[in-house]
């Protein structure tokens, strides 16, 4: 949806060579994780955000995709869990979701994803104007006495 193998490639930091091991054996492993992962994702950003993504997709979101990815791949090629590499993976894919989920939940609006069309435009919801300072207290009087006039008669 978002990547293809050869562009997820080209992005990820996993060398060639473990791409290649894992695709011999397993020819459309690489392809069904991309589009898992992107409906992880869509899944995710479906209340605030225009999911699926046009093309080309926000840069975010491609790094989000690849980020996960690759964690697969490790996981798939196989490696050692006591290695230091592997530990920031996992971190790495730790923080990929918890980004993904405040840019879920965010009302401040932290990632600049397209909003869906029925959600207001811009990267804060942004509430009405509730008070009004006046400079005076006359002038608050004056402004009250001018709402509630009713004509004589």
């Amino acid at each position: 949806m978002y990547l293809t193998p050869a562009t997820f490639a080209l992005r990820t930091v996993a060398p060639q060579s473990a791409i290649d091991e894992v695709t011999s054996l397993y020819p459309t492993w690489l392809q069904v994780q991309i589009d898992s992962l992107a409906s992880i994702i869509n899944a995710r950003l479906a209340k605030r955000y225009a999911v699926p993504f046009p093309d080309p997709a926000p840069e975010q979101i491609l790094s989000w995709l690849t980020r996960l990815v690759t964690v697969q791949l490790y996981f798939k090629r196989g490696f050692d869990p006591t290695d230091v590499q592997s530990a920031a993976l996992i971190a790495d894919r730790d923080t990929v979701y918890a980004e993904i989920k405040e840019a879920a939940d965010a009302q401040a609006g932290l990632f600049e994803l397209p909003l869906r069309s029925d959600q207001p435009q811009g990267s804060a919801v942004r509430s009405p104007i509730l008070f009004q300072s006046d400079p005076t207290p006359f002038e608050r009087i004056d402004r009250q006495a001018a709402r509630y006039r009713r004509p004589f008669g």
